[in-house]
């Protein structure tokens, strides 16, 4: 019967939603607190994941049902394209020019 063979592969789906919803969380987490660390300039990324966990914790703890969980990872893909977009087009120029004039002193 092959509706049971599709029922029983619906569980592997949900899976493995389950695990591309935590892993893009995970990443789009690692990627926001490197680039922050980046900017302010610091060597170690563990304060700033320290503070970035405590509104992504307080967000998903508000999430009420499997919807908006969906909803969510809709969002947070088009947030995470919107940051990756904007750290090339303002913060990849500024750190050029950054490069550039420590270049500048080092020849002078």
């Amino acid at each position: 019967v092959p509706g049971m063979l599709l029922e029983r592969l619906d569980v592997l789906f949900v899976v493995m939603r389950t695990m591309i919803c935590f892993i893009s969380a995970a990443l789009y987490h690692y990627l926001a607190a490197h680039t922050l660390n980046r900017v302010v300039g610091l060597k170690d990324f563990r304060p700033m994941s320290c503070l970035l966990i405590i509104p992504i914790f307080l967000l998903t703890s508000m999430i009420p049902n499997v919807a908006w969980t969906s909803i969510l990872n809709n969002v947070q893909s088009i947030v995470g394209y919107a940051m990756v977009g904007l750290l090339l087009l303002v913060v990849l120029p500024v750190a050029l020019i950054r490069n550039r004039k420590k270049v500048v002193k080092a020849d002078a």
